[in-house]
């Protein structure tokens, strides 16, 4: 049976009683010959806060709490600003203002966004350049990770007029 408190509504004394949910509602704790009023307990409501699920546009990733938030952020080595104790807020008191309303969630965790950057990094590490001088003669693909920087290659005469570029997988 859950607990529930009981308050009168004349002289403000609140009792703490087991009933069923079922008769949570019937009058049946009396104070002053009046029925005492039902109360939302005050120790259910501490610390809830309600939250729907939402899409981050700026992190890429569906939000499922705020637990699942500060572990997205903390992955992604993102700080939030604004109120430090709701975070950031949409409150805007400019007419002018267009504030966007929360997107639905779209699936995406972060588990995908992290798998997205792992890809990158490896298309990064992939990145293959050739270059064409003015005579037309094309040089070898070279990564680019191994290619000499930009400085070293004026200064051994090496003046390209095109770049093609392709990844490979």
């Amino acid at each position: 049976m859950p607990r529930y408190d009981f308050t009168c509504v004349i002289c403000g004394s609140t009792r703490d009683e087991s009933v069923f949910v079922e008769d949570r509602d019937k009058p049946m704790f009396f104070c002053h010959d009046v029925a005492m009023k039902r109360e939302f307990p005050f120790d259910a409501a501490r610390g809830f806060f309600p939250f729907e699920s939402y899409h981050d546009p700026s992190l890429g990733v569906d939000i499922n709490g705020p637990g699942e938030k500060a572990e997205i952020l903390r992955a992604m080595g993102v700080h939030e600003t604004g109120d430090p104790v709701r975070g950031a807020r949409n409150f805007e008191t400019s007419k002018e203002a267009v504030t966007l309303d929360r997107e639905p969630p779209t699936g995406r965790r972060l588990s995908d966004h992290q798998r997205d950057v792992e890809q990158g990094m490896k298309e990064k590490a992939n990145f293959m350049l050739q270059t064409e001088d003015k005579d037309g003669k094309v040089s070898d693909p070279v990564r680019a990770q191994d290619m000499q920087s930009p400085s070293s290659a004026v200064k051994s005469g090496f003046s390209p007029t095109r770049t093609t570029m392709k990844v490979q997988s």
